[in-house]
């Protein structure tokens, strides 16, 4: 559109980078064929777009097909309108992506914060097997060691619970 081409003429040489991107025959070149095939047949874009929203049922698509139909109907600037969009929507995108990423590194974090203790264990049997003696070998060892896995347990299923409420609330 800022070439100067009509959003029509600029759909369809969006395809072309679609394909050329993703491919012939992935689903985004094939709904974009469809519908030049459509518009082709003077069915308006703007319908297009919002029949395609409401197949998708994919909120970015859907806030896109809205703001276009507005911005088409408007009567505004209208490369400007959709340029701002996209680049909104491109922020929002960058912004899930830097979330799951950080939640990703949480999630490995807690697994090696939950395999620790048990290295730890495993090290000092093999340099200083006699410490490990003195807590396993008599009933006072057992039953504090024993309140140690347990505490250890809840550690663990406390650090899941967390994660597993983080990535709900994000998603």
């Amino acid at each position: 559109m800022r070439a100067g081409y009509s959003i029509e003429n600029a759909w369809r040489e969006a395809k072309k980078d679609v394909i050329q991107q993703y491919g012939m025959e992935s689903d985004m070149a094939v709904e974009m064929r469809q519908m030049i095939h459509q518009m082709d047949c003077n069915v308006p874009l703007e319908q297009l777009l919002e029949d395609f929203a409401e197949r998708s049922r994919i909120e970015d698509v859907e806030q896109f097909a809205g703001i276009f139909s507005y911005a088409k109907r408007s009567g505004g600037d209208f490369t400007a309108i959709m340029g701002n969009t996209v680049r909104q929507m491109a922020d929002r995108m960058e912004l899930q992506e830097t979330i799951e990423t950080a939640l990703t590194a949480r999630k490995m974090e807690q697994k090696v914060m939950n395999v620790i203790p048990l290295f730890i264990l495993a090290f000092v049997n093999v340099t200083s097997g006699s410490f490990l003696e003195a807590l396993y070998g008599n009933v006072a060892g057992v039953l504090i060691m024993t309140g140690c896995l347990i505490l250890y347990g809840l550690a663990y299923l406390w650090s899941e619970k967390i994660v597993r409420r983080i990535g709900e609330s994000i998603c």
